[in-house]
């Protein structure tokens, strides 16, 4: 179950990216990235995958998915499919909104393997990822394994 702040942030990073075309510039290369572009990684859970369109009603196309620990809701949220435990996924890159009103939400670009999504589609990962003690960021070990080692 979610806390509290972490529902608030859910749904503020949610409506940033159903309220305005968010425009975001890669960060790939600040120190604290670097050693998790290009990782892989299996999942050790379920997580969700969720289907979200910009469309102003909400009617689609697909324009993006996002990976959460639970289903998304809300009008821009068309579809949750399940992501099960063992799949294989590489961080592909780390973006920042640049244009969004509530702060600058980081999120990572996957790629999902073995998955059946719309090819050519983006897949971020939104909060599951953590700092180590040395400050460098990884996907959260709680629900990923990293497989570089």
């Amino acid at each position: 179950m979610m806390t509290g702040w972490g529902r608030w942030l859910l749904i503020l990073f949610t409506l940033s990216l159903a309220g305005c075309k968010q425009e975001y510039e890669e960060i790939s290369d600040r120190p604290e990235f670097e050693g998790i572009v290009g990782s892989q990684y299996t999942t050790l859970q379920g997580l969700a995958i969720n289907e979200l369109t910009s469309d102003n009603d909400y009617q689609g196309p697909v324009d993006y998915y996002v990976v959460t620990k639970q289903r998304m809701s809300g009008p821009e949220v068309l579809r949750t499919y399940r992501l099960d435990a063992g799949v294989k996924i590489e961080v592909l890159k780390v973006l920042q909104c640049s244009n969004c009103p509530f702060g600058s939400p980081i999120i990572v670009s996957l790629d999902i393997r073995g998955e059946k999504l719309k090819p050519d589609m983006p897949v971020y990962l939104y909060r599951l990822r953590s700092e180590k003690s040395d400050g460098n960021i990884v996907l959260d070990p709680r629900y990923f394994r990293s497989e570089n080692n």
